[in-house]
């Protein structure tokens, strides 16, 4: 295997001279194909690092048979040219670069990230801003069966399926200390056609065991090979953090992370009400913020019988720091809303609880409702009937009391 070579510019420019920078993958250390491997699995065949050597003096007193980079110089017409900013989600997440979504323990981290990641797999607004749909890679460092059941409650939520070729998740232990473990990582995206997307690492402390957040060493080593990792893949690698002790003080660990990002949006909660805001973005303005609630949905049933929940993100609208009602998301959703306001019309008028009160339907009769709405499997329908109407409540589209339901 050949070494790869640091070069350097020559003093004048030349037919040998090549304009475009070269970003060389360190070949000790690569990935390949292995003709035993399953799935296309990559095994690693690493060979001992091979001793940096300084350009020779050919290469320095300019060699014709070398090609080596050169430098452009560019006026403030050549700047002016130079294709635009282009972003992930308009005004909040770029479409390359180094950034982090950070929050305490609580905050609805994992759901509001999973919402974002479904949005630019599929293309599909966000909190009201564009997004360009680009394939996203999510690392859930946390546990499979928890971010199993919080997929599941988007799809039910949203009435559909995450991008099955635009959306994938790795769940393997990972390492961004070791370069073994992001020369893999780099290797598989590269090789699925997976790059110049979006790749989600959650958490970084899951992505650096036994790292002391509070050093500037470790901290350093952890920035240096995210920004290698994103020299390889392009897009933008997106860290999921927490905060410190004092959560006033922001991303927990060493300043230099901070500094060292494109963008900062921060998670926080007060009561039911989360919020999203962009603390820092190189490249455009800060303080852009939505909100959000949670909503508690029913994903199955374990083994015992026993309900299996999760939740998923609601978008919110403000009105002085509280939410108003937001039009139900989703097909099913607005069908089902639609069938019992329907119904609730057609009871007749001495089955109201009183002169001038709301008609009002029994629960079990509400979720038989909406299961017929649904179609399909009854016992699948039911479930999922369930946990829509919880949805409705939670959105406030409707009132539940006492196992009765009406409309606000």
């Amino acid at each position: 295997m050949k070494s790869a070579r640091l070069q350097t510019a020559q003093t004048s420019a030349g037919d040998n001279c090549d304009s475009t920078p070269a970003f060389p993958v360190p070949p000790h250390k690569i990935a390949k194909p292995h003709n035993g491997a399953l799935n296309g699995a990559f095994i690693l065949d690493v060979e001992p690092a091979p001793t940096a050597q300084p350009p020779s003096p050919q290469v320095r007193a300019g060699n014709p048979a070398e090609k080596v980079p050169c430098y452009r110089l560019l006026s403030a017409s050549d700047l002016a040219d130079l294709p635009p900013l282009t972003w992930l989600i308009r005004n909040v997440l770029p479409t390359t670069g180094f950034g982090a979504i950070f929050g305490a323990s609580g905050c609805g981290k994992t759901f509001m990230l999973l919402d974002l990641c479904h949005a630019i797999a599929a293309g599909r607004d966000w909190f009201g801003r564009r997004t360009k749909a680009v394939p996203v890679v999510y690392l859930g460092l946390e546990g499979e069966a928890g971010l199993k059941q919080r997929v599941q409650a988007w799809q039910i939520q949203n009435d559909g399926v995450a991008p099955e070729k635009r959306l994938l998740f790795i769940t393997q232990p990972f390492d961004l200390l070791s370069p073994i473990y992001v020369n893999a990582l780099a290797e598989c995206l590269l090789s699925a056609g997976l790059n110049n997307g979006l790749l989600v690492i959650d958490t970084l402390n899951r992505a650096a065991p036994g790292a002391d957040e509070n050093t500037s060493t470790d901290m350093g080593r952890i920035i240096q090979a995210c920004k290698e990792l994103q020299q390889r893949i392009g897009g933008l690698v997106l860290l999921v953090h927490h905060t410190g002790k004092d959560s006033s003080k922001g991303l927990r660990g060493h300043s230099s992370l901070y500094a060292s990002l494109d963008v900062v949006v921060e998670i926080a909660v007060s009561g039911t009400l989360h919020t999203w805001t962009l603390m820092k973005n190189k490249d455009g303005k800060d303080g852009i913020s939505g909100a959000f609630s949670l909503a508690e949905i029913e994903v199955g049933l374990d083994e015992d019988g026993e309900p299996l929940t999760s939740c998923a993100v609601v978008e919110e609208q403000t009105v002085e720091g509280k939410p108003s009602v937001k039009p139900p998301g989703g097909k099913n959703q607005k069908l089902i809303l639609d069938a019992i306001g329907q119904a609730l019309a057609a009871l007749p008028l001495d089955q109201a609880n009183e002169p001038g009160s709301k008609n009002r339907m029994a629960l079990e009769d509400v979720h038989a409702l909406a299961a017929k709405v649904i179609g399909g499997d009854p016992s699948r329908a039911h479930a999922q009937a369930k946990s829509i109407i919880k949805n409705l409540k939670a959105q406030r589209h409707l009132i539940i009391d006492a196992d009765y339901v009406s409309l606000p």
